[in-house]
Formats: structure tokens, sequence, C-alpha cells
């Protein structure tokens, strides 16, 4: 089984990730990490050079690697879910957990959006909350359990991943 993490950039799904993984004492994969040691480039390189489809095409090459890995916990970038065969193979190969953060406080999470391509010279929620809109009906879609990160410290947040660990 794969615990998923999905959600926008600045929720906490690397950090939380990693932190819940040694918890329960399993593997820890981040698709973008996959991702950038396969190209050897960052995923803001790849998408200078190459754009976003390619980068979808590899992170959804990541969704499958770390699916075949077997029982692991899995954090995808936040765009993951905009493709209908990473949502089914998310879905049918485990728990999805959605970390949510209001705009403001992944914003603040995120003081340098050098690295979020998608947010490369934008400075403000408002672009920040039209990505959100656009991707928040494909978060519901496959979440069994939404935690909120807004008014939690990072280790309640990594105890209530951890508890939904179900091999």
């Amino acid at each position: 089984m794969i615990l998923w993490l999905i959600g926008m950039m600045g929720t906490g799904k690397s950090t939380v990730g990693r932190l819940a993984a040694q918890r329960i004492g399993i593997g820890f994969f981040d698709t973008d990490d996959i991702v950038e040691a396969r190209v050897g480039e960052t995923i803001s390189e790849i998408w200078e050079r190459s754009g976003e489809p390619e980068f979808r095409e590899l992170e959804s090459d990541a969704i499958r690697e770390i699916v075949a890995a077997g029982n692991a916990l899995g954090a995808t970038g936040g765009g993951a879910v905009l493709s209908a065969p990473n949502r089914s193979l998310m879905t049918s190969s485990g728990r999805v957990v959605w970390l949510k953060a209001s705009p403001d406080v992944a914003l603040l999470r995120m003081p340098e959006f050098a690295d979020r391509p998608l947010l490369s010279g934008v400075s403000g929620p408002h672009s920040y909350s039209e990505i959100l809109d656009t991707r928040q009906p494909q978060y519901a879609s496959i979440a069994d359990h939404v935690v909120d990160t807004d008014e939690k410290d990072l280790d309640e947040v990594v105890e209530e991943v951890a508890a939904l660990w179900q091999p």
C-alpha cells in the first residue's frame, strides 16, 4: 500500500512525508526528487527547457515507480492530480491524504517563489488562489482523508498522517 500525500505547494507534503515515513518505518518517495534525480536538473530547469507537458510525463513515471516500490509514503507535486491516470493510480494503490492550507499560510511558508515554476514572477495569493481553484476539485475527488495544516504544528500533522498508515 502507498500512503499518498497530495495538495498545493506550501502545504508541507515533502516535510510531513519524510517525518511520517520515519515515524511509521517505511520508505519515503517524493515525485519531484525522483524526477530531478532521473533528469539531473531541477524542476524549474525542466520547465524552462521542456515545459510543463514533459515535466508532467516525468512526474507520472515517478508515480508509477513509487507504486512499484510497494509499501511506502509518496508525496506528489501539487499538479499531479491534473492527470486522470495519476488520480486512478493513486486511488487504486493506497490511501490518499490531502494536505490543505489557506493561500495566506501556504505563501508564508514559501517566501521565495524562484523554485516554483507556476509562481515564478508572481507575487501574491491571487495567483496561488487561481491555481488552487483549478486543482481543488481533483484533490477532493480522490482524497480519503483531509488534513488542514493551517492551525496545526508540524508534529500534529505528522502524527495525523502517520496514524493513517494501514499496511
